[in-house]
């Protein structure tokens, strides 16, 4: 995205204020009091519907029509410094990302602000990620030089007459920061096309690196695929897939077909919860593994650990308030999808002194500060093995975890 102070226009400096605001925030305590001072705040109600409104936009992007209506003292259309200044008060300047703060204090002192121009300065306010400070020019840039992208229709530069733009769309979304799909592997991507080696350990990905694959599974699943004549029926299918994928495939052939008139293979729609008879294999591995009762109407499948993780968030998330923690490092799946959801990110330190294990007392901490803030803390995300770090948690580690839980 262009830069505040680009897409406005700097039609002159006033006397910087960025250190005054800041200077005003560390004074004040954390339980901050409305100003009454302000003529975009009037009253300690107009304080704390920012407030409420400051924090709905930081988990969901939510919120930035009342934002704007709550300091348009004036109902003319536009808010200007002096009434941003008077948000950055109420919510204290430590919660707004720097480059917001220096537009404050280098931009033009009578320059105002339209709703597309709050929603940009928002962005920047409240972009959670140092790694995605790159220009709008510059992301574009590598991601056009991706050698996988193919061609492309020339396209204009995006204009905010635009149905679908930077500011009707959602917020959440154009917050929301995907590392393992980002900026770095794009410029790896190009790197790789300009000739250096590079190995590309941004996802689980071992076919790409070199590992030969299971060849069970594969012999299995192109048993599965085929129509019995010209597959696990046919005469010679025995001199060229050995008897125990022919039988597997069998079993899923069955299993596929058991609620329709035929087996129709792969192809068809399911339960949505997943095949019964694949869900029942799943209970009688549980049940030999862990020794306790399992049952096929609870387990859900799901095309990879990505959707499953997707579809627990959805349900999970009901509001803004409500709060994940998760590990930190993370696999950023989850950052991404808690924030794309608009709910809160409670992150716990892994101990990396001690195997990257878990510190118990670092999760009471951290629980007991998200719950005093006014979070519902409604899941806590556990890894293990540990991804990035790799670590295979003890299981005192575990029993932390449950302790807590």
């Amino acid at each position: 995205m262009l830069f505040l102070g680009q897409m406005l226009g700097r039609t002159g400096r006033s006397v910087p204020r960025v250190g005054q605001l800041l200077a005003r925030t560390a004074a004040r305590p954390a339980s901050r009091a409305a100003p009454t001072n302000n003529r975009a705040l009037s009253t300690r109600a107009d304080a704390a519907l920012l407030t409420t409104t400051w924090k709905t936009y930081l988990a969901t992007g939510r919120g930035c029509e009342v934002l704007f209506s709550a300091l348009d003292a004036n109902n003319d259309g536009r808010v200007s410094l002096a009434e941003v200044e008077s948000l950055v008060e109420v919510v204290g300047a430590n919660d707004v990302r720097v480059e917001a703060l220096e537009f404050l204090s280098t931009a033009a002192s009578d320059q105002e602000l339209t709703l597309d121009d709050l929603r940009t300065w928002l962005f920047k306010a409240t972009r959670e990620d140092d790694a995605a400070c790159s220009s709008n020019a510059d992301l574009r840039t590598s991601y056009e030089a991706r050698p996988d992208l193919g061609s492309r229709s020339k396209q204009e530069t995006e204009q905010a007459t635009h149905a679908w733009n930077k500011h009707t769309m959602s917020q959440a979304l154009r917050r929301m920061q995907y590392a393992v799909r980002g900026e770095v592997v794009m410029k790896a991507d190009a790197m790789q096309e300009a000739g250096r080696d590079i190995t590309f350990t941004n996802v689980g990905n071992p076919h790409a690196v070199g590992q030969p694959p299971l060849t069970f599974f594969r012999q299995v699943l192109a048993l599965t695929d085929l129509p019995a004549e010209v597959g696990v029926d046919h005469p010679k299918a025995g001199e060229l897939f050995p008897s125990d994928a022919i039988e597997r495939a069998r079993e899923m052939q069955a299993g596929l077909g058991e609620n329709l008139l035929q087996s129709p293979g792969t192809g068809a729609y399911t339960n949505s919860q997943g095949v019964a008879a694949f869900r029942r294999d799943v209970v009688d591995f549980i049940e030999k593994r862990d020794g306790h009762a399992a049952h096929a109407g609870d387990i859900f499948l799901s095309d990879g650990a990505s959707s499953a993780i997707s579809n627990v968030l959805t349900a999970l998330i009901a509001s803004d308030s409500d709060a994940v923690m998760i590990p930190i490092p993370q696999y950023p799946i989850y950052s991404a999808l808690i924030a794309l959801g608009g709910g809160r990110q409670v992150g716990y330190e892994l101990d990396e002194a001690n195997g990257w294990s878990i510190d118990e007392s670092k999760l009471v901490r951290q629980y007991e500060k998200a719950t005093a803030g006014g979070l519902r803390v409604r899941a806590l995300a556990l890894i293990n093995p540990g991804n990035p770090t790799g670590q295979v948690l003890s299981a005192d580690a575990v029993l932390a975890v449950q302790t807590c839980a």
